[in-house]
């Protein structure tokens, strides 16, 4: 049996509205504790979760310590479970 914490890719095309305004790629919180917060997604990866360990730390319980990861690739963005548990 496949474990449930495989790790998952994908690609936000840069044709998607998130691109439009700015050519960069932003991705802003909608549900939960931190609504409102938002982040620029450049070259580097940035990690998103719970733990201290993530260059964005959530306060939300459902989010896992290290939830995603988060790049700007040369045809969008590139988002990637690292395993979540949630």
């Amino acid at each position: 049996m496949e474990s449930m914490t495989a790790s998952i890719t994908r690609l936000i095309p840069k044709d998607a509205a998130i691109f439009r305004q700015s050519g960069r790629g932003r991705f802003s919180v909608i549900r939960g504790p931190d609504r409102g917060e938002a982040l620029v997604v450049g070259q580097s990866p940035i990690t998103i979760g719970s733990g201290s360990a993530s260059d964005v730390r959530l306060s939300d319980p459902t989010i896992s310590r290290r939830h995603l990861s988060v790049t700007l690739a040369e045809n969008g963005v590139m988002v990637r479970d690292l395993g979540s548990t949630n």
